[in-house]
């Protein structure tokens, strides 16, 4: 099973979600297809627009929203039983069903655990993950996914800058064409002197990652650790004396923000 995070405007331009808006009791044809077109739309501010264009519509359109983040909502980490669970509906009229994961199998989906900055809501969908480099034909990933492929979960992390320097991290410039819209940032992180079975302690969600490999300058091939819950303690240490991780989800501290760094978290 592979993964990608994307936005939640992503997410309502997935099969399951559109059918559930299909599946709502619109007023007329033409209000579902203005909310269709919209999000079919690339620009991720879609909905900001058609909540400004259409003023008369909004009262359907929140009712629309909100049925979609209430089945979303039932979707992500459950902790109490180790699963992470998806939405899934068909064209075909079913209702909404949900796919269940293990944390046994797939390893990966502890690290979308909600905190108090971020939850996870998620969504089957049948394009799979391309393999990003030859580099992981030693996890057994092939060109079409199979059941003996590697579970993996294609994410990013960002770093905590107001922590301190690191040796084996360096700040270079990229060229704009190669920055994500959604970032306003100017460089990148090389990750090329981080050393394979390394570990990176991570603050947001709590815990640590093993690197696997580091097939580009950019970008690191990772597992979550096993770590005890001593040894966390020890680590973070005890109020007051909490500190802040270096490696996190989101960098708000100070601009400009550095582009984040390409992770993909095989299962255990």
């Amino acid at each position: 099973m592979n993964a990608v995070r994307v936005r939640f405007t992503e997410l309502i331009g997935t099969e399951s979600v559109r059918c559930l808006i299909c599946d709502f009791n619109w007023s007329n044809a033409l209000v579902i297809a203005q909310f269709l077109d919209a999000v079919a739309e690339s620009d991720h501010r879609w909905l900001t627009n058609l909540w400004d264009s259409q003023p008369q519509c909004r009262e359907e359109i929140g009712q629309v929203l909100l049925l979609i983040i209430r089945a979303l909502c039932l979707t992500g980490y459950k902790p109490e039983h180790d699963e992470f669970s998806a939405l899934w509906m068909s064209s075909s009229g079913n209702l909404p069903k949900q796919v269940i994961l293990k944390g046994k199998k797939h390893g990966w989906i502890r690290m979308l655990e909600d905190t108090e900055e971020s939850c996870t809501m998620a969504v089957m969908v049948k394009k799979r993950l391309e393999p990003v480099s030859s580099g992981l034909s030693f996890l057994g990933c092939t060109a079409e996914w199979s059941p003996s492929s590697p579970s993996r979960l294609q994410t990013e992390i960002c770093i905590n800058r107001m922590v301190g320097s690191r040796k084996d991290l360096t700040e270079e410039w990229a060229h704009p064409s190669i920055i994500s819209p959604s970032w306003d940032a100017c460089n990148i992180w090389n990750v090329s002197k981080l050393q394979k079975d390394g570990r990176l302690w991570m603050s947001a969600p709590p815990g640590r990652l093993k690197i696997l490999d580091v097939p580009t300058n950019d970008s690191l091939f990772v597992k979550r650790d096993r770590v005890t819950r001593n040894e966390l303690l020890k680590f973070f240490g005890l109020a007051p004396g909490y500190r802040k991780g270096y490696w996190e989800h989101t960098d708000v501290y100070d601009k400009p923000l550095v582009q984040p760094i390409p992770l993909h978290v095989f299962a255990d």
